[in-house]
This record gives C-alpha cells, structure tokens and sequence, in this order.
C-alpha cells in the first residue's frame, strides 16, 4: 500500500516538497490554463495509442506531461479520500463541457 507521501512524489515537474493535494492543483493550474493540457492529454494519447509518432519535440517532455498528470489524478485521490464524499456523476454530454463540469464541482 502506498503512503500519501508517496502520492505526493512531483520531484521532477516541483522541486519543492508538497504536503498538501491541494498545493498540486494549484501549481498545476499556475503553469498553463485548463485548454493547454486537454491539447496536451489529446496529443499524448494520440502518441501513445495511434499510429502517429510523438511531434519533433523533446521526447523528456512526453514524460514531463505523464508525470504532471498522474500528480493531478493522486492529488484528486488523496482529497477524495480525505473528504468521503460521494463521487462526482458526470453526463457523457457535460464530459467536456468544463463550465458544468465546474458548476458540478461547487
């Protein structure tokens, strides 16, 4: 079983130590706006699961994107686990609809 600290690790893409999942977020977030990283999750996918290769770019910062990522999903997970609420239903319409997704969230 992992510790939160575990959950936690970000030492490639923060380089200072986060004792709260909700410092991830907000560092996330800081670095570049909700429509960047859809463009990014889109073009990793793409690379990693179409025949299509990763663009000439550095091939560090694919693993740069995976690593920011799994951050989010464990920072989501250690807070989901801290409150015990419910999970958050979501329609296949409002998937990527970001303004409902926000107003479900609040």
């Amino acid at each position: 079983m992992k510790s939160a600290n575990d959950y936690l690790e970000t030492s490639i893409w923060f380089k200072e130590p986060i004792t709260d999942p909700n410092q991830i977020f907000a560092e996330f977030f800081t670095a570049a706006a909700l429509k960047d990283y859809r463009k990014r999750i889109k073009a990793v996918l793409k690379a990693a699961f179409g025949k299509h290769i990763w663009p000439k770019k550095n091939p560090g910062a694919l693993l740069y994107y995976f690593k920011m990522i799994e951050s989010i999903i464990n920072a989501a997970y250690l807070i989901n686990k801290e409150n015990k609420s419910s999970p958050l239903l979501i329609n296949n319409e409002n998937s990527f609809n970001p303004q409902s997704l926000l107003q479900l969230a609040c």
